[in-house]
């Protein structure tokens, strides 16, 4: 008999998970009466189980990690270029790979955007002093060999750049708490405890005004998991909002009471209402941004097939400066000036497609690529660069220059976070 490792057992025990997830709603969910089986009680903790594995399964094949994290414009990704960039070629620096496109980490001392040629790329995005990177960049070995690669293994050295996208719980998430941080409220006496939570519940999910649902049980199931996690996290990070809805003993009712009101839980209109009014106040400009968020997601989710989705490093260059959307948007009247940093970013966004190669689907903006195109107007391209959570960077140990930085990485990686928002304001820090 062969003994299974931790790593296969735990594997084994999510495939159970799931098969008696998938028989619940092909079979269960028709149960009644005294069969029935609670939703909250039974279902919900069947999901919580599954979740609590596939997280402790991620530690056998997940490399660790350490990030940099700290205000805009104080140094962060400088201290990478330098060991990133190295002797300052292109072609012997850490991003390059033998067959690909020629880029830097961040742009060469000395010199200006607007200086260089069409096919010079610059990954590291700086706008002047102003927030500049718009998701997180994680650096890792890679390797062009499939035997033993440690990191990331580079298949196509024109797309050597892995992205991954926010889930929709990350999507509720991100636009709750830019509202919540960022936005005028609607409400600004409104906290949330138990009691209110539950009133809004009973409230929402016995009102009977359904429009007709697109979603099955099971999705619309899922969707208020999702957002109860949402809920619990924004109360353990003490937001004051939210806080209310833990207790001293850092005890939850959430799921409790969304997932006990069956008139929430089976309607999309109902379960919509709900989620727009408890994480944004009902505001319907976030709400139609949200709704706009998961079509587009939903979109990239059916074209990739869950295939792993590689770039070009132009592409990963647009995707990380958030100027790049301004850029498309600002009005020109025609006059553009050739060469610019402006007329360079239009030309690579408006030629990108996407190329299915076997398990995976490459973004590029070459011209000579025979592929989709990916965007029809630059708010889809506004969405695309919200909806990367991390942008996953190979680096060529070959041109690595040898110090604690390439040693750190021969086992962990590194994520570089934006900088912490500081309003907009420019500063010498």
């Amino acid at each position: 008999m062969i003994k299974m490792n931790k790593n296969s057992k735990i594997q084994s025990s999510i495939k159970e998970a799931d098969d008696l997830t998938n028989w619940f709603w092909d079979y269960g969910v028709h149960r009644i009466g005294e069969y029935e089986l609670d939703k909250y009680l039974w279902l919900n903790r069947l999901y919580e189980s599954t979740e609590v594995l596939k997280l402790e399964v991620q530690q056998f094949g997940n490399r660790k990690s350490s990030a940099i994290w700290g205000p805009s414009q104080t140094g962060k990704s400088t201290l990478v270029a330098r060991y990133v960039d190295g002797t300052g070629k292109a072609t012997q620096n850490a991003l390059f790979w033998p067959g690909g496109k020629e880029a830097y980490f961040s742009l060469p001392r000395g010199k200006e955007p607007n200086e260089m040629g069409n096919d010079f790329t610059v990954l590291n995005p700086y706008n002047g002093g102003m927030d500049a990177s718009a998701c997180i960049t994680r650096f890792t070995k890679g390797s062009m060999a499939e035997d033993g690669v440690a990191g990331l293994l580079v298949s196509d050295p024109s797309f050597p750049v892995v992205l991954k996208f926010s889930s929709l719980k990350e999507i509720m998430m991100s636009l709750a708490r830019g509202y919540d941080g960022q936005c005028k409220r609607k409400y600004e006496d409104r906290y949330w405890n138990p009691e209110k939570l539950e009133e809004l519940c009973n409230r929402l999910g016995g009102v009977g005004d359904d429009e007709q649902d697109t979603l099955s049980h099971r999705e619309l199931f899922e969707e208020a998991i999702a957002l109860c996690e949402v809920l619990e996290d924004l109360a353990f990070a003490r937001l004051p909002r939210y806080q209310g809805l833990i207790d001293k003993s850092g005890e939850s009712s959430i799921r409790r009471i969304v997932l006990s009101q069956k008139g929430l839980i089976k309607s999309a209109s109902r379960l919509k209402k709900f989620r727009d009014q408890i994480l944004w106040d009902g505001e319907a400009v976030i709400s139609k941004f949200h709704q706009e968020l998961f079509r587009f997601s939903r979109e990239i989710e059916k074209m990739s097939e869950n295939k792993q989705i590689n770039c070009s490093l132009e592409v990963a260059s647009c995707l990380l400066d958030m100027d790049c959307y301004t850029m498309l948007k600002k009005e020109t009247g025609g006059l553009i000036k050739e060469g610019s940093k402006e007329e360079k970013v239009r030309r690579l966004i408006s030629n990108l497609r996407v190329v299915k190669k076997n398990k995976q689907i490459f973004l590029g903006t070459d011209g000579g690529i025979d592929g989709e195109s990916l965007l029809n107007n630059p708010e889809e391209f506004g969405m695309l660069q919200g909806l990367v959570r991390e942008i996953i960077i190979p680096l060529n140990f070959d041109y690595l220059i040898d110090s604690p930085f390439k040693s750190y990485l021969e086992n962990n990686d590194l994520l570089d976070f934006p900088g912490v928002e500081r309003g907009g304001q420019a500063s010498n820090a």
